[in-house]
């Protein structure tokens, strides 16, 4: 097995389309799905109804010692638990019962995980607490050791490097909550050490969140009046951004450093924009300055927020804040 080029993104949101009279949501990358038109409030920063907001492992990649030319060594890194939690919101679901499963199949691109002898069911959870305030719903320890070898043989098949850059195996997490239905799919990346100062990547932590200017804590309720918009930004980061080392192509070293992004979520009104930060092909960065907007008709309450951020590389984390807001 070679050495999985880490800065491939394995965890990006969105939203599908509905499918018949089911809500199906699929997180498959950063291009929002639709059909037709959309009202202008159903956008991915104003969270309604059933959703998966993002999926954190811990750790975000497992990573052999030393990197061979077979697949019977991944299965020592198969053995090693893995934490797997969820961010499920349903802010209308009232305290709903909620059913899940959680499944491993072969194909990124099966994004239901619905071919039969390419799926392997980890977890079945009949019935998850309720989810209104945010979640997480967090699993007990994984491991793929009960996995079929041909399921993990099928997913070495599927990619297109055959196994040469590691193994990204696709987890799906299915969650049923009254008619709405959800699919939120996760890669568990498996690497090898090519260079001797390859790090184990780690998942990021955002310090905190500034609204104006101002520190906003976790156990402090902002207070937003009037119509807005109201700045909001992360607390400095810059210095937990993890530099790291990849192999090119040609399996040589190749020196990178992370560029965190952050998708910004709410229960009520809308943040512009709804993501920020990454760098593009320029080498330019976003700034991560957000402005949130209730809406033209906006009433007082309570307003839930969420704040994901990912690390490009696999590594995901969320922190959650409350503001009352008055018209």
């Amino acid at each position: 097995m070679g050495t999985l080029f880490p800065h491939l993104t394995t965890d990006l949101p969105s939203r599908g389309p509905r499918v018949g009279p089911i809500a199906a949501r699929v997180l498959v990358g950063l291009l929002a799905v639709s059909v037709g038109c959309a009202p202008d409030q159903d956008v991915p920063s104003n969270v309604r109804d059933l959703r998966v907001l993002a999926i954190r492992l811990d750790p975000p990649e497992l990573q052999a010692s030393a990197c061979t030319s077979g697949l019977l060594e991944l299965g020592q890194v198969l053995q090693q638990p893995v934490q797997y939690s969820a961010l499920i919101v349903d802010p209308a679901g009232e305290g709903r019962a909620i059913e899940a499963e959680l499944i491993a199949c072969a194909s990124s691109t099966d994004r239901t995980c619905k071919t039969e002898e390419e799926r392997y069911v980890i977890e079945s959870i009949p019935e998850v607490a309720a989810v209104a305030a945010g979640g997480p719903v967090v699993l007990p320890a994984l491991g793929m050791t009960g996995a079929p070898d041909l399921l993990v043989a099928k997913v070495v098949e599927n990619d297109p490097y055959r196994g040469l850059g590691g193994i990204r195996v696709p987890l799906v997490l299915h969650v049923r909550a009254g008619d709405e239905e959800v699919y939120a799919q996760k890669l568990m990346v498996y690497s090898c050490k090519y260079f001797s100062d390859q790090i184990q990547n780690v998942n990021p932590q955002l310090p905190g969140v500034l609204v104006r200017g101002a520190a906003w804590g976790p156990a402090d309720v902002a207070v937003f009046q009037g119509a807005g918009p109201f700045e909001m930004e992360p607390e400095p980061f810059e210095d937990r951004q993890e530099a790291y080392v990849v192999p090119s192509f040609e399996l040589s070293r190749v020196d990178l450093v992370e560029s965190w992004k952050i998708a910004w979520h709410a229960d009520y009104g809308r943040f512009q924009p709804e993501e920020t930060g990454g760098t593009d092909l320029a080498g330019m960065s976003s700034r991560h300055r957000v402005e949130w907007l209730p809406p033209e008709d906006a009433v007082e309450r309570d307003v839930r927020f969420w704040m994901v951020v990912r690390d490009g590389r696999g590594g995901t984390s969320w922190i959650t804040r409350t503001a009352h807001y008055l018209p």
